[in-house]
């Protein structure tokens, strides 16, 4: 039997997670590259479990919004 865990709504994209948090994919990232924020690569996609992001969102870092021109 396969599990695909990208096909799970228990993760979420960079670009998920990003847009939820109003900033930057490129901060996420940075957050994951740093070992702040728990995530799971596969290949050059990364996903991060919504528990870990739940549990760093309320733990720590404000995340500051993106700044438009």
């Amino acid at each position: 039997m396969k599990f695909d865990m990208t096909a799970s709504k228990d993760f979420l994209t960079v670009a998920e997670l990003a847009d939820l948090w109003r900033c930057t994919a490129k901060h996420i990232y940075n957050l994951v590259d740093r070992g702040d924020l728990p995530a799971v690569r596969i290949g050059a996609r990364v996903i991060v479990s919504k528990s870990a992001a739940q549990t760093f969102a309320e733990n720590g870092e404000t995340v500051k919004p993106v700044q438009t021109a």
